[in-house]
Order: C-alpha cells, then structure tokens, then sequence
C-alpha cells in the first residue's frame, strides 16, 4: 500500500505540475478567475450563481457545447485564435475539402480547489455512539480542461484528484468526451435541433440530479445508489458493513456512452442516451450490454432554454417554471453477489419518474421523484440454472431549496427520502442537509453545513461539515 501510495504521490504532483504550467500559459490576463471568464473577460457570475451552481445563462451555455450562445461566439472572445485550414475552402468545395476550424492559442484550463473539516456523530441500531473526525486539507482537486474547434464542435477533459480515507490519492478522468452541436441544422430548421456526445460524461436524464452543479457537500444519494441486489440496499445506503459494490448501477452519476440532445423553440428539450450497462466496472464501460435512457421538460416562462431572452422577462432573475419527465431502462446480470453458496444476479430494471425546477427571484427549487422497478434472480452454483426470480419496487424522492440572502451569501437546504420495497425488510433512508455559503469573491467560497442521514440497516449520522471551495 505504501509503495502504491508513493506512486500516486509522484504521479499526482507531477500532472498537477504539467497542468499549473498549461493553466499558467494559457491565460492572457494575470487574473485568478476560471477558464471561461478568461476566455470572454467576463465574471463567474455570467454562467453561476455561486459556483459551480448554474445559472439560466449557464444551463444554455453548456447545452450549446460551452459556446455563446445565439450565435455570438465569435464576437464575445478576447483571445485570439490558431486558425486550422482556410475558411474559403468550405464555401469553394463544401463537399470535397476538409472544412476549417480554429482554436485557442492554449487549452482552457484551470483548478477547482477544495478542503473540508468533518466531524460525525455516529449512533448504532442498539443504541451505541461514537464519533469521528477527519480534516482533508485539500480533499480533491479538479482540472478541466475545455475547447472549441471551430463553430459547432467542443471538448471537456477534467482529471480528478480524491484523498480517500486511509490518505491514498484516487486519481481518474472524470470527464472526456467531444461534443458537436446543431447537427443537420438546415434540414432542421434552425440552430439547437440536433446536438451529439460522446464518451465520458454526465448524463441528462435529469434536470436535476447532478452532484457536479450542487452547492451542498451532501451528495445525492438514494436517487442514485440505491441497489436491490446487495444486502442493505448497498453499501452507500447502509453504515459500517453494509455491503454492495457501490458503482451505481441504478442511475449512473458518470457514464461512457452516446447522447443525443436538442431545443425546440426555446422551450422545449429533450435528451436519449446509450451507455454501457451496469457492471463491476461499469464507469470503464466494461460491460456486456447497453442501458438507455431518455428526458423530456419543457419551460414556462423566463431566459429560454437556449439563452434566448424574451421581451417579457424585465426583471434581473429567471422567473420560470421548468417540468420533465424521466425514464431510464437497463439490465444488471453483470453484477453478482454470493449469499451462502448462492448466485444472485441482476436483471431488467427501470427507473421513472418526474422532475421540476422553479425559479423565482432570490429562490429556486428543484425536485424528483422516481419509482424504481429492479429484478432478482437466484440461480445454481455449479450450472448458472434460474432457480428463482423476484421483482422489487421502490419510491424516492427529493427537494433542494436555494436562497440568495445577497449576493454572497446563500442558504441552500436538501431533503431525500427512499420507501424501499417491502420484500427486503429494510428500514427507509433518508438525508437531510442544511448549507450556508459565503462568496469571499467570485470564485473562492466558504460554506458550513449541516448534515443528517437514517439508513436502511437503522444506523444514523448527524454531521457538521466546514469547508472551503476556489476556482482559478
């Protein structure tokens, strides 16, 4: 352990070294704001509320494949850009020659910073306490790296740094995936019809459900990991011994897969995605079959979904109401747990359900609610043979409240709650986290942050959690 230990070390300061370097050369003004703001010389608050919190501006700025939207890329840049090929080429010869593209003089990379002090109180099924205490100065390190080529095409590469408990550094890409947006957009009839993705990402099969756009440390969870097949309903669901492999294979937070996403009329979107089902390792994609999944919602009122602002929105805050729905239909047979000599395996499951988001001046409230279909089989040891089959059933839902105060300081609380199916004799889960963050500046933030959970297996946690956060 020690030795893996000392390699993740070396490698860790080495890549954090090469990125400070590339961070360093690829900004144009020796100001500590993030790649974006960089680009346009414009403040964080252009796409976020508090960071990494989006705002309407910033929903449509991403969905646009990190371009300005309306067709204003061009004309919001301040850095100059490294031509690729003649621009005349694809007016000469559109269908014979290779169209041109263009890109930044460096990759738009920056750090996301962040360090935390916990400590929890702990209470067991008969009644016994304990504590805990844990200081992770810093606990993870993110650096994404973003670009353009050219008008309609983008990238995202983001390597993650997590201190793990037992002090080890977690090293991954969290993000890496291209993008190329409006697709076929003469024979569609405008720009946002039709945009691709592909590779690692975040998937839209949720307005809502993101741990990568939340200002509480509290990650969602019964949403996402709540899994049948395991005892306790896996091992984030449950404390000490609770089992599971904990990979998500319900609602995967991270997939590798293909999605197709899209705007009608500024109100309108939708999202379908293919991704390698679940599986022991199922954020590498190593799995036997394809999960899908889709998303629909539609917006009242407020910036349209593709930042298009109308003549009735007179007021600084986004008044809207946005409603979708959610479905997302995969198969589990590569996950396997043993229970007294007995193969258990996954099968067909669904997730469904509805979510919303309401935005009204200082205040926004997001909300889901899923129902969850999973299967169970027990087969023979020795052949594999089905010796049985069982099907489950569960609700969940959550709500996540935000509240401006002013303009650095917000009030963010959360609530989740899991009815698990009646089969398993497992307690209900839920969660609950009470957040106050303050802006020092625009991309350097401090929070406190109150947390609780009641697990399935009857154990609770009541947390207070400090922390810090900054974006350069």
């Amino acid at each position: 352990m020690k030795q893996n230990y000392g390699k993740l070390t070396i490698s860790f300061l080495a890549t954090v070294t090469f990125s400070f370097i590339l961070v360093m050369l690829s900004q144009t003004k020796a100001d500590a704001i993030p790649s974006f703001a960089r680009k346009y010389e414009t403040s964080c608050q252009t796409c976020h509320t508090a960071f990494p919190k989006l705002n309407a501006f910033g929903e449509a700025y991403k969905r646009n494949g990190y371009q300005w939207t309306g067709g204003q890329e061009e004309e919001m840049t301040k850095q100059e850009k490294v031509s690729l090929g003649n621009e005349r080429y694809e007016k000469l010869w559109p269908k014979k020659a290779i169209w041109p593209a263009d890109l930044a003089p460096m990759p738009q990379a920056a750090f996301y910073l962040k360090g935390n002090y916990k400590r929890t109180e702990s209470k067991e099924r008969d009644g016994a306490k304990s504590h805990t205490d844990k200081i992770k100065m810093p606990s993870a390190l993110e650096i994404p790296i973003f670009g353009t080529i050219g008008k309609d095409m983008s990238y995202n590469v983001t390597l993650g740094f997590d201190q793990e408990d037992d002090g080890d550094i977690k090293t991954e890409i969290e993000h890496g995936y291209l993008t190329y947006n409006d697709i076929f957009k003469k024979m569609l009839g405008g720009e946002d019809r039709l945009n691709l993705k592909v590779g690692k990402f975040d998937p839209d099969y949720s307005m809502n459900i993101n741990n990568m756009r939340r200002l509480t440390a509290l990650p969602w969870a019964n949403l996402t990991s709540f899994e049948p097949i395991h005892e306790n309903g896996g091992k984030t669901m449950a404390g000490g011994d609770g089992h599971g492999s904990g990979a998500q294979t319900a609602l995967p937070l991270m997939i590798t897969g293909t999605e197709l996403s899209g705007i009608y009329n500024s109100r309108l979107s939708y999202s379908a995605g293919v991704n390698a089902g679940a599986g022991s390792n199922h954020a590498a994609g190593n799995a036997s079959h394809l999960d899908f999944y889709g998303h629909t919602s539609y917006k009242f009122g407020g910036q349209g979904l593709d930042g298009r602002v109308f003549k009735e929105q007179t007021e600084p805050f986004d008044r809207s109401l946005e409603i979708g729905a959610l479905g997302y239909w995969g198969d589990q047979r590569d996950v396997i747990v043993w229970d007294d000599g007995e193969m258990i395996t996954g099968g067909d499951f669904t997730r469904t359900g509805l979510d919303l988001r309401l935005n009204w001046d200082r205040a926004s409230l997001t909300g889901v609610y899923l129902v969850g279909t999973d299967e169970i089989i027990n087969r023979a040891d020795a052949t594999g043979a089905v010796l049985s089959e069982q099907k489950f059933t569960y609700k969940s839902w959550g709500a996540d409240v935000n509240y401006m105060v002013m303009p650095t300081l917000w009030l963010t609380g959360r609530y989740t709650f899991l009815d698990p199916p009646s089969a398993k004799a497992l307690e209900n889960y839920s969660d609950w986290a009470a957040n106050l963050t303050y802006l020092f500046r625009p991309n350097v933030k401090g929070y406190v942050e109150f947390q609780g959970v009641n697990k399935t297996d009857g154990t609770e946690d009541r947390s207070t959690v400090i922390g810090w956060e900054a974006a350069f």
